[in-house]
């Protein structure tokens, strides 16, 4: 539990002009002996300790640092789920977005509907800047799209 908080303090400290509160909510870690000793969980917790530094040193990409610290998140807990919420002055529209990316809006609800990060109800949906240019990146693309469905299968579990 160190290292998650440690992270989200850190992720929220060196990057308040984008976040404006990050929070963990219902946190069940993973207790299963098999997975807290195996050496892939161990090497994961340095990973994020290594991460974690990293944010005030040299400012990583802010985008790879949320997926890289989702992507984990889902995988060592039982259950619950990150709560961003972001500073309004990073946030774009669909039309804007649509602009950004070259696309229809059509398509960037298609998008929503994949994986891209979207924030706010139907008809007053608004995107992360930064995640759109994440986004532009295939890998990157993929990444999200599955941490998305990690994150719908969890919520049909609760």
């Amino acid at each position: 539990m160190f290292v998650l908080n440690n992270f989200v303090v850190n992720l929220s400290v060196g990057y308040s002009h984008i976040f404006s509160s990050l929070k963990p909510v219902r946190v069940k870690l993973r207790k299963e002996p098999s997975f807290l000793f195996n050496e892939q969980y161990i090497s994961s917790l340095k990973q994020m300790l290594n991460y974690s530094e990293r944010i005030f040193d040299e400012q990583t990409d802010v985008a790879a640092l949320k997926l890289s610290f989702d992507s984990w998140f889902y995988r060592i807990t039982a259950d619950g789920f990150l709560e961003y919420a972001y500073n309004p002055d990073i946030l774009v529209s669909i039309s804007e977005a649509s602009e950004q990316l070259g696309v229809s809006r059509t398509m960037i609800y298609k998008y929503i509907d994949r994986g891209l990060e979207v924030v706010g109800e139907k008809g007053r949906q608004k995107i992360p800047k930064f995640m759109l240019d994440a986004w532009k990146n295939p890998a990157v693309a993929v990444q999200m799209q599955w941490i998305y469905q990690i994150k719908r299968e969890k919520a049909k579990c609760r």
